[in-house]
C-alpha cells in the first residue's frame, strides 16, 4: 500500500472519529449521559458496535466508552520522511 493512500486512510480515520466525538458531546450536553436511545420495536442496542466488540451501547455514557475504546485503536498520521 503506498505511503499516500495509508495516510489517506489515517486522517480520514482520524477525522470520522473527531466528528462522532464531537457530535456526542452536543447529544450529551442536550440530553445528559443516561439519555437511552434505542431502535424502537427491536432488540437492538448499535448493531455494528455490539456485533464488533459485544459491547452493548445502550445510552450516551455507553457511546462515549465506546468511543474511547475506538480512540485507541487509531494511528497518529505517518512524518514525512517515513
Amino acid at each position: 500500500m503506498s505511503k499516500l493512500i495509508a495516510t489517506a486512510a489515517i486522517k480520514g480515520a482520524n477525522n470520522l472519529v473527531k466528528r462522532a466525538d464531537d457530535m456526542l458531546q452536543k447529544a450529551i450536553a442536550a440530553h445528559g449521559e443516561d439519555f437511552t436511545f434505542e431502535f424502537p420495536d427491536t432488540a437492538f442496542h448499535l448493531p455494528m458496535i455490539y456485533a464488533m466488540t459485544g459491547f452493548a451501547v445502550k445510552t450516551l455514557g455507553d457511546m462515549k466508552k465506546s468511543l474511547e475504546n475506538t480512540r485507541s485503536l487509531l494511528h497518529s498520521e505517518p512524518d514525512e520522511n517515513l
